[in-house]
Protein backbone atom coordinates (compact mmCIF):
# COMPACT_ATOMS: atom_id res chain seq x y z
CA UNK A 1 0.00 0.00 0.00
CA UNK A 2 1.34 3.42 -0.92
CA UNK A 3 1.81 5.86 1.94
CA UNK A 4 1.00 9.52 1.42
CA UNK A 5 1.17 12.11 4.19
CA UNK A 6 0.59 15.84 4.33
CA UNK A 7 0.89 18.33 7.18
CA UNK A 8 -0.76 21.09 5.11
CA UNK A 9 2.07 23.55 5.58
CA UNK A 10 2.24 26.00 2.70
CA UNK A 11 1.60 29.61 1.81
CA UNK A 12 -1.82 30.84 2.93
CA UNK A 13 -4.53 30.70 0.23
CA UNK A 14 -2.69 28.03 -1.81
CA UNK A 15 -5.27 25.76 -3.45
CA UNK A 16 -4.68 22.34 -1.93
CA UNK A 17 -5.27 20.39 -5.16
CA UNK A 18 -2.38 22.26 -6.83
CA UNK A 19 0.06 20.82 -4.32
CA UNK A 20 2.14 17.67 -4.81
CA UNK A 21 0.18 14.45 -4.36
CA UNK A 22 -3.33 15.95 -4.48
CA UNK A 23 -5.82 15.94 -7.34
CA UNK A 24 -9.20 17.53 -7.91
CA UNK A 25 -11.46 14.58 -8.74
CA UNK A 26 -14.59 14.89 -10.84
CA UNK A 27 -17.00 17.83 -10.91
CA UNK A 28 -17.14 20.73 -8.48
CA UNK A 29 -15.77 24.22 -8.54
CA UNK A 30 -14.68 24.92 -4.98
CA UNK A 31 -12.12 23.05 -2.97
CA UNK A 32 -9.80 23.69 -0.04
CA UNK A 33 -6.96 26.06 0.69
CA UNK A 34 -4.07 26.22 3.12
CA UNK A 35 -4.65 28.66 5.98
CA UNK A 36 -2.28 29.05 8.95
CA UNK A 37 -0.69 25.68 8.10
CA UNK A 38 -4.03 23.88 8.24
CA UNK A 39 -6.50 22.73 5.62
CA UNK A 40 -9.55 24.98 5.23
CA UNK A 41 -12.57 23.77 3.27
CA UNK A 42 -13.96 26.59 1.12
CA UNK A 43 -16.60 24.62 -0.76
CA UNK A 44 -20.27 24.45 -0.02
CA UNK A 45 -23.06 23.61 -2.46
CA UNK A 46 -20.72 23.01 -5.39
CA UNK A 47 -17.87 21.45 -3.47
CA UNK A 48 -15.35 19.23 -5.19
CA UNK A 49 -13.49 16.14 -4.01
CA UNK A 50 -9.76 16.26 -3.41
CA UNK A 51 -7.85 13.05 -3.12
CA UNK A 52 -4.87 10.82 -3.65
CA UNK A 53 -4.82 7.46 -5.43
CA UNK A 54 -3.44 4.63 -3.26
CA UNK A 55 -3.61 2.21 -6.19
CA UNK A 56 -5.51 -0.50 -4.31
CA UNK A 57 -9.03 -0.96 -2.92
CA UNK A 58 -7.81 -1.97 0.56
CA UNK A 59 -6.46 1.21 2.11
CA UNK A 60 -7.03 3.79 4.82
CA UNK A 61 -7.24 7.54 5.29
CA UNK A 62 -6.24 9.15 8.55
CA UNK A 63 -6.47 12.72 9.81
CA UNK A 64 -6.09 14.64 13.04
CA UNK A 65 -8.94 17.04 13.78
CA UNK A 66 -8.02 20.67 14.18
CA UNK A 67 -10.07 23.02 16.36
CA UNK A 68 -11.89 24.35 13.28
CA UNK A 69 -13.15 20.88 12.33
CA UNK A 70 -14.94 20.30 15.64
CA UNK A 71 -18.66 20.79 15.10
CA UNK A 72 -18.64 20.01 11.36
CA UNK A 73 -21.27 17.40 10.57
CA UNK A 74 -19.93 15.85 7.35
CA UNK A 75 -16.88 15.66 5.14
CA UNK A 76 -13.98 14.65 7.36
CA UNK A 77 -12.03 11.83 5.65
CA UNK A 78 -13.06 9.43 2.90
CA UNK A 79 -12.00 6.09 1.40
CA UNK A 80 -12.87 4.21 -1.80
CA UNK A 81 -13.56 7.46 -3.57
CA UNK A 82 -14.04 8.22 -7.23
CA UNK A 83 -15.26 11.79 -6.83
CA UNK A 84 -17.93 13.67 -4.88
CA UNK A 85 -20.57 11.21 -6.13
CA UNK A 86 -18.93 7.96 -4.93
CA UNK A 87 -17.14 7.51 -1.59
CA UNK A 88 -17.37 6.42 2.05
CA UNK A 89 -16.68 9.14 4.62
CA UNK A 90 -16.49 9.74 8.36
CA UNK A 91 -19.00 12.11 9.89
CA UNK A 92 -19.83 13.27 13.38
CA UNK A 93 -23.56 13.91 13.77
CA UNK A 94 -23.74 16.97 16.02
CA UNK A 95 -27.47 16.40 16.58
CA UNK A 96 -27.11 12.86 17.99
CA UNK A 97 -23.47 13.06 19.20
CA UNK A 98 -22.70 9.87 17.28
CA UNK A 99 -20.03 9.04 14.70
CA UNK A 100 -21.33 7.76 11.35
CA UNK A 101 -20.08 6.25 8.11
CA UNK A 102 -21.70 7.78 5.03
CA UNK A 103 -21.75 6.88 1.38
CA UNK A 104 -22.60 9.65 -1.09
CA UNK A 105 -26.30 9.52 -0.12
CA UNK A 106 -26.85 8.62 3.53
CA UNK A 107 -25.46 7.18 6.74
CA UNK A 108 -24.76 3.45 6.23
CA UNK A 109 -23.34 2.88 9.71
CA UNK A 110 -24.04 4.64 13.01
CA UNK A 111 -22.14 4.23 16.28
CA UNK A 112 -24.11 2.47 19.02
CA UNK A 113 -23.27 5.03 21.69
CA UNK A 114 -22.74 8.76 21.95
CA UNK A 115 -19.29 10.32 22.15
CA UNK A 116 -17.57 13.66 21.95
CA UNK A 117 -15.61 15.22 19.12
CA UNK A 118 -12.42 17.05 20.10
CA UNK A 119 -9.49 18.82 18.51
CA UNK A 120 -6.61 16.36 18.39
CA UNK A 121 -8.83 13.31 17.75
CA UNK A 122 -7.25 10.97 15.21
CA UNK A 123 -9.79 9.67 12.68
CA UNK A 124 -8.96 6.59 10.66
CA UNK A 125 -11.25 5.23 7.92
CA UNK A 126 -10.25 1.75 6.75
CA UNK A 127 -11.45 -0.10 3.66
CA UNK A 128 -10.67 -3.83 3.84
CA UNK A 129 -12.55 -6.32 1.70
CA UNK A 130 -16.25 -5.68 2.20
CA UNK A 131 -15.83 -3.81 5.49
CA UNK A 132 -15.51 -0.07 6.07
CA UNK A 133 -14.34 0.81 9.59
CA UNK A 134 -14.11 4.12 11.42
CA UNK A 135 -11.66 4.32 14.30
CA UNK A 136 -11.26 7.28 16.64
CA UNK A 137 -7.99 7.45 18.58
CA UNK A 138 -7.37 3.77 17.76
CA UNK A 139 -10.74 2.45 18.95
CA UNK A 140 -13.26 1.03 16.48
CA UNK A 141 -16.37 3.22 16.69
CA UNK A 142 -18.53 1.95 13.81
CA UNK A 143 -18.35 -0.46 10.86
CA UNK A 144 -20.40 -0.75 7.69
CA UNK A 145 -20.63 -3.16 4.78
CA UNK A 146 -19.16 -2.06 1.47
CA UNK A 147 -21.67 -2.28 -1.37
CA UNK A 148 -19.06 -3.39 -3.89
CA UNK A 149 -17.23 -0.10 -4.39
CA UNK A 150 -13.56 -0.91 -5.14
CA UNK A 151 -12.28 2.60 -5.92
CA UNK A 152 -8.68 3.27 -4.95
CA UNK A 153 -8.60 6.90 -3.79
CA UNK A 154 -8.68 8.57 -0.36
CA UNK A 155 -9.35 12.19 0.43
CA UNK A 156 -12.16 14.53 1.42
CA UNK A 157 -15.26 16.17 0.05
CA UNK A 158 -15.17 19.96 0.09
CA UNK A 159 -18.77 20.72 0.85
CA UNK A 160 -20.35 20.42 4.25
Amino acid sequence: MAIFTDTFTDTDATANYTRTGWSLLGAGTSGAIILSNNLKIIGNTDGAFEGHDHGGADHYAQATLGAGAVGIYKGLVAVRATDRASFYEAAYNTGTSKWEIWDENAAIGVAGSTSTQSAGDVLRMEANGTTITLKINGSTIVTATNSGNTDTKVGFRTNH
